[in-house]
């Protein structure tokens, strides 16, 4: 069981590709309830694979791994996992899979089980949270990118997780969907861990952030103390962002 105002807490989480590669090696992570955490680090450091692992969505080893009451390492309980920690992918394409917005947000609380009217319930004010209750009619595939992402995010609202998991959420954005998204996460009160190179969104969400390079966590603490220490971050292949000193203009 978590402990207390542990909402993840996770000892020595390794895992490999079916190649034999090595994606994660011996992460330890610990996250409360309430926090919003960033997560950096350079292309191939294995925030991808972490978030796969916490979803449940790949075999991982470990010696303790439990998010909110699952042990996964207990019995079938991996398969429980995505139903706690909601993953939103890169590409908002690989999550719209349905002829309708309100039955792609739909989709998932029905997979958990609710009926058809709980299920639409919840789709309905997902939509809402994300201002698009306006469009429940109209195909995915047809909305723009912001409209995607945002679709796609009230369908992890819809499942009501313990955590969010948010893989580049802003990727691909123009600036008025990018603005729109962040005020929209900054708004919502679930837990969130954001893999992102956009530090200036992080910065506005996050409060800590935990640096990842080659499988491993190289630094965990609070984000402007770290995003401020530029010896660390080129050390890993980052850059500061603008509002912290960096160079370049924001995204």
């Amino acid at each position: 069981m978590s402990i207390g105002n542990t909402l993840i807490d996770i000892r020595e989480l390794q895992h490999s590709y079916a190649n034999g590669t090595v994606s994660l090696q011996g992460i330890d992570l610990r996250i409360a309830q309430g926090e919003s955490v960033a997560l950096v680090g350079p292309n191939g450091a294995g925030k991808t694979s972490l978030f796969l692992c916490l979803a449940g969505l790949v075999p991982f080893k470990a010696r303790q791994f439990h998010i909110g009451e699952i042990n996964a390492l207990e019995g079938g309980n991996r398969k429980k996992l995505a139903a706690k920690a909601a993953l939103l992918f890169q590409d908002s394409d690989d999550q719209l899979v349905c002829p309708t917005v309100e039955e792609d947000v739909a989709f998932g609380p029905l997979n958990l089980g609710a009926t058809p009217e709980e299920a639409r319930r919840r789709a309905l004010a997902a939509l809402s949270q994300v201002g698009l209750l306006h469009i429940k009619d109209r195909v995915p595939h047809r909305l723009s990118g912001g409209e995607k992402r945002r679709v796609a995010l009230a369908g992890l609202l819809a499942m009501n997780p313990d955590i969010l998991l948010l893989d580049e959420p802003s990727q691909f954005l123009d600036h008025r969907s990018r603005r729109a998204l962040i005020r929209i996460l900054k708004e919502n009160e679930h837990p969130k861990l954001i893999a992102t190179h956009d530090f200036e969104l992080a910065l506005e969400i996050c409060s800590r952030v935990i640096v990842l390079d080659q499988g491993k966590v190289v630094a965990d603490g609070p984000i402007r103390e770290i995003f401020a220490n530029k010896e660390l971050l080129e050390a890993h292949g980052l850059e500061q962002p603008p509002s912290l000193g960096g160079n370049h203009l924001p995204s």
